[in-house]
């Protein structure tokens, strides 16, 4: 049986990712045109087993599959690039449903760039506060408000470069301002992206920064926009990080099931690699 690493490196990422698309059909919003038509005849007897009729009209039935299943995460809510980069920077060890909640509340007072960096900070912390680190998090986002008006005649840019020198902007946020604001290809990594495909073996990476770069070269760019929403929602449901569901996952026969551990712990040896246990 060939490993995940292994099929990918021979050029069929299809037979890892598409699986996982009816566990989790959101992410189609993200696997379009040629790709789309390319991994169809594989997807079709994967709906099938869900119960759905596939003689009916594809986007049609892809609707229904997206209706059933409501979940949504942070970044991708808005198309607004504005709140989209406002999102994300909260979203930063916080919960999708809580940023989504507190963000809800900030943007029916400060929905724009120039009401955001007027409004006072006690203000906007009194909003964000049930979310973690508001004090920091309100520097940042008003920071970022106050750069896209001084910068960037108060619109988000639309390039990395210019995305990452945005107060609490990162790696993470400027990829996923490009994909979910812009549909730009990019791979935007958080710690769910990190530890799968640190224990797939697909890459050996210590941190996300590191991993973004290493899946840039690996991967292919028709995938880059579905990979993140993908694997967030595998890795918080499925491929979870103390006792993954490897009973229900799809991948359970190709995934080495390698224990990922950033720091060896002392009188170990190197690596600090190991077998999982199901």
């Amino acid at each position: 049986m060939p490993t995940i690493k292994a099929l990918i490196s021979q050029g069929h990422i299809e037979k890892v990712l598409v699986p996982l698309l009816p566990f989790f059909p959101q992410a189609f919003t993200y696997v379009k045109g040629d790709l789309l038509d390319k991994i169809w005849p594989v997807v079709k007897p994967l709906i099938e087993k869900k119960g759905f009729d596939t003689r009916r009209e594809r986007d049609a039935l892809l609707h229904d599959l997206m209706i059933e299943d409501p979940v949504e995460l942070a970044s991708e809510i808005d198309s607004d690039p504005f709140k989209t980069l406002i999102r994300t920077i909260l979203s930063a060890r916080s919960k999708d449903e809580q940023t989504i909640k507190v963000s809800d509340a900030l943007f029916k007072h400060y929905d724009t760039a120039e009401a955001l960096a007027a409004a006072p900070p006690e203000k906007v912390e009194e909003i964000i506060k049930p979310i973690g680190f508001y004090r920091a998090k309100t520097r940042s986002i008003q920071g970022a408000a106050r750069m896209l008006i001084d910068k960037f005649g108060g619109e988000v840019p639309g390039k990395y470069k210019d995305l990452i020198e945005l107060p609490g902007v990162g790696p993470k946020v400027a990829n996923c301002v490009l994909v979910y604001a812009f549909n730009t290809p990019a791979i935007p990594v958080d710690t769910h992206v990190h530890r799968i495909v640190n224990r797939w073996g697909l890459v050996e990476t210590t941190d996300p920064e590191k991993t973004c770069d290493q899946l840039m070269e690996i991967l292919p760019r028709e995938w880059w926009l579905v990979v993140n929403d993908l694997l967030i929602r595998f890795g918080k449901e499925i491929c979870k990080p103390i006792t993954p569901s490897c009973n229900i996952c799809p991948l359970d026969e190709l995934c080495p099931k390698i224990i990922v551990q950033n720091k060896p712990k002392k009188k170990q040896a190197a690596g600090g690699k190991g077998k999982m246990k199901k």
